[in-house]
């Protein structure tokens, strides 16, 4: 709490009552200042929540595991890097492959989605598939679009990244993973890729991290 400060004017010293009824009404003032402060910093808390909570995150109410924050995260990247194809692997709900479909449609760029799970409603461009089994396959048609963007979104992130990782070879092309520092952290990482956009997932508070293949390793 700021020291409070008595300004004394220039007249006769102030008697003890005087300097009593003082002192209240600078911790009124500060009392006064603490609560505006706790309500800017509540008002501030709602905003945050509004940007980085899962709830009511949707897609024509097609719900999503994103948060608004990664939205703003993946268009900014989307903007920074031409791709031509998007694949994710988990697809849940189905909510983000949609706004991921939409993204495709106005980049003119293919899009396609995998999970080992039939979602319940209609997911355009759904591939039902054992990632893990069918590494093969699926590393033949990442190459075969590269430069692309491979989201890492399924069940076991840590090994999504690792392995598909390895099927790619086109410097530009990107792996984002879901849920960094969750279900994925830093000793997940694989030595061949490095980690971009740091700073940027930092300040919006995303839980997507972007990784690019190391020099030398594409």
């Amino acid at each position: 709490m700021e020291r409070l400060t008595h300004q004394r004017s220039k007249g006769p010293a102030s008697t003890p009552a005087q300097r009593l009824v003082e002192l209240q009404n600078a911790l009124t003032a500060a009392d006064r200042a603490a609560d505006d402060a706790m309500g800017r910093a509540d008002e501030l808390q709602k905003h945050y929540d509004r940007f980085h909570n899962m709830s009511g995150v949707s897609f024509g109410g097609v719900p999503m595991a994103q948060i608004w924050a990664d939205l703003v995260l993946w268009e900014a990247v989307l903007n920074e890097n031409p791709v031509d194809a998007i694949f994710e692997i988990g697809t849940w709900e189905g909510g983000f492959s949609w706004w991921l479909y939409a993204q495709s449609m106005a980049r003119d760029i293919f899009f396609q989605t995998f999970d080992a799970v039939q979602p319940e409603r209609n997911i355009p461009a759904f591939l039902r598939v054992d990632v893990f089994a069918e590494t093969e396959m699926l590393g033949k048609r990442f190459r075969a679009f590269e430069p692309c963007v491979v989201f890492c979104d399924g069940g076991n992130k840590p090994r999504e990244l690792q392995t598909f990782a390895a099927e790619l070879r086109d410097p530009r092309s990107l792996l984002l993973a879901h849920d960094w520092g969750e279900e994925i952290g830093a000793g997940d990482v694989p030595d061949t890729v490095a980690m971009v956009y740091g700073d940027f997932c930092e300040q919006l508070g995303s839980v997507t991290r972007v990784f690019k293949l190391r020099s030398g390793d594409a």
